[in-house]
């Protein structure tokens, strides 16, 4: 059964362009590879069929990640300008701890969204989670050489057991810096641990989730800061957090919206996903983005199709699920439908007006009308398409957008918050209308 419109192409590929790392993080999801094996780079051949498959397919957000995404900056500084041109936009997942001030400022004066990852308030805590002395003071200079020089940076805190009543301490460093966007994630647990004594390190629940994420909301209050999660949380795993909303916008997108490449060429749902599902070097990429599709009933669990919140929700995070359950389509470990009411009662008494769509993007036809590319990273599916020229100088257009908006959930799913979609407030962050970047 369907339950998401299928898209032509991804919005979105996370692409790897090393095994290379600096730091040796535990939590990491590419923990598993040995000491001594050998690092791998993306080759001029792979970079150059991903530039073609981006141009063929109207991909139009690029993310260069690792391993350390600078300790291959020959392809970073050549993959940059190449999409760049073919007006791609493109960002980094980097530790920022690795970077000459060459390479930064390359990405200063490229206009690179930039998300980095701090795990300590102070280099005993930071440089004992990525096992890599000196990591810490390394990663705070660039910080602070990205405010200085008007870079929006976006930090993420990565949250293992070993730091979860750490998070205010850490988030309210990091907006002392000038940073004023702070996300956290929590881990999920890598190969190596599962089933040992070390698991619990990566083990979460209700209780643990409200700790952290009011920890950030404290955060909010007393600094002034956006804030936000990568992680995609089930939202009956958020009962206990006094103010869901700010962490309604980050949903799953694997194989819907998003793909990850490796340094190869080699394509999974998921860069955090070790199963690859096609290879751009011998496959044609439109077969393989075929393979990957979620869009169906078949990827996520009953309960989870059918509850009240799917719409705003997406079922939580496959990884987690994959990793704990060894399916793809079972159900989210932190989990717990019988929260449903409760969450909705939260939701409720604490959404608030939001902002309008921003009518600056890119608009790509699709089979039911266009995918709208917004120039803040989020998207909306509409049932026209624009022309660029049309979505700039359009000012009716642009104050009744709106009224082209479709659903992109097809499941029937009566919402419990608001029947009149075009009405509603939550307008910005329900999946019938929206996803996240």
């Amino acid at each position: 059964m369907d339950i998401y419109r299928k898209l032509k192409a991804p919005v979105c590929v996370q692409v790897e362009i090393t095994s290379a790392c600096n730091c040796r993080c535990s939590h990491c999801y590419n923990y598993w590879r040995p000491l001594d094996e050998k690092p791998q780079y993306m080759t001029k051949e792979v970079a150059d069929k991903l530039i073609d498959v981006i141009y063929e397919n109207e991909i139009k957000k690029v993310c260069l990640t690792g391993g350390e995404p600078f300790l291959n900056f020959d392809m970073f500084r050549y993959l940059t300008k190449k999409l760049q041109e073919i007006k791609v936009s493109v960002s980094t997942n980097t530790n920022l701890s690795a970077v000459s001030d060459e390479y930064l400022d390359f990405a200063l004066q490229h206009n690179l969204r930039i998300l980095t990852t701090v795990m300590g308030a102070d280099a005993i805590t930071h440089d004992g989670m990525t096992n890599a002395k000196g990591s810490f003071n390394r990663t705070v200079d660039s910080i602070k050489s990205c405010i200085a020089k008007k870079n929006d940076v976006m930090v993420n805190i990565v949250v293992s057991k070993a730091i979860s009543s750490k998070v205010y301490d850490i988030a309210s460093f990091v907006a002392r810096l000038g940073v004023k966007h702070i996300f956290v994630s929590v881990v999920i647990c890598p190969e190596y641990a599962v089933g040992t004594d070390k698991e619990f390190l990566f083990t979460f629940n209700e209780d643990d989730v409200a700790e952290i994420l009011n920890s950030l909301l404290d955060v909010r209050d007393d600094y002034n800061v956006d804030i936000g999660t990568i992680t995609t949380f089930p939202l009956c795993s958020l009962a206990k957090v006094r103010d869901i909303t700010p962490f309604m916008n980050r949903r799953c997108v694997a194989g819907r919206s998003e793909l990850g490449i490796n340094f190869e060429g080699k394509v999974s749902r998921c860069p955090q996903s070790g199963d690859y599902i096609g290879d751009l070097m011998i496959e044609d990429f439109k077969t393989i983005w075929a393979k990957a599709d979620c869009t169906t009933s078949d990827s996520l669990p009953d309960v989870c199709i059918s509850c009240p919140l799917f719409k705003m929700c997406s079922g939580g995070c496959r990884v987690s699920a994959k990793s704990a359950f060894g399916l793809w389509n079972a159900i989210d470990p932190k989990a717990n439908p019988n929260n449903i009411d409760a969450v909705i009662g939260n939701i409720k008494s604490h959404f608030k007006n939001l902002p309008v769509n921003e009518v600056s993007g890119y608009c790509r036809k699709e089979s039911f009308g266009s995918i709208f590319i917004r120039s803040d990273g989020n998207y909306v599916l509409l049932d026209k398409y624009f022309t660029s020229e049309e979505l700039s100088s359009n000012d009716e257009m642009k104050r009744d957008i709106s009224s082209y908006f479709i659903p992109i959930v097809l499941l029937e799913n009566e919402c419990k918050i608001n029947q009149d979609c075009s009405l509603c407030e939550l307008h910005d962050v329900c999946y019938t209308i929206h996803n996240c970047r």
